[in-house]
């Protein structure tokens, strides 16, 4: 999805429009922990899941994602469809804007 949104915008617009998504789906995800109480313990298991890492333990799957419903996961399509489409309206509204 990414390599279509860059070659329909071009190189750096597509850029922009991918990072937008992305901030998107991360303020998405915040918004998610956040609501269900979880955002303290994720940060915990991240940050033992890094020192792990560094210690040069042993490689662990950080999530297996073999959850029942699913509600730690965030669409990443949908997200970067989102950031393509507000960076069309808001580079658009600056043309118009410009024009007039």
């Amino acid at each position: 999805m990414m390599a279509v949104m860059a070659g329909f915008l071009g190189m750096e617009e597509g850029v922009y429009a991918i990072f937008l998504g992305l901030l998107i789906g991360a303020f998405w995800g915040l918004c998610r922990m956040w609501r269900d109480k979880s955002l303290r313990v994720r940060l915990k298991y991240l940050f033992v899941y890094g020192t792990v890492l560094l210690q040069g333990a042993e490689y662990v799957a950080y999530d297996r994602l073999s959850g029942e419903r699913g509600t730690h996961r965030i669409p990443l399509a949908a997200c970067l469809a989102a950031g393509g489409y507000l960076y069309l309206f808001a580079s658009g509204a600056v043309k118009l804007g410009g024009i007039l």
